[in-house]
């Protein structure tokens, strides 16, 4: 899977990830995607995903400032 994230702000990226969850609610699944250190990425990653898993991408910024996306559900 390709995700890309992109920003008009002046910041960058300091760090990118994939967070995998699931209904049952056991712990989260970190992936972490990179530092890509500038304002947009475009970045890979295969995943392995169940019926009722759910991802979302957590980005932070250079000033600390953070950006959650909404959960994508497996069905």
């Amino acid at each position: 899977r390709i995700w890309m994230i992109d920003t008009e702000l002046a910041e960058r990226f300091t760090s990118v990830e994939l967070v995998k969850g699931n209904h049952s609610g056991t712990a989260l699944k970190i992936v972490n995607l990179g530092s890509p250190n500038s304002r947009s990425a475009l970045l890979s990653t295969a995943i392995t995903a169940n019926r009722g898993d759910y991802f979302y991408v957590r980005v932070r910024q250079a000033d600390g400032g953070r950006a959650i996306s909404s959960p994508i559900w497996i069905q």
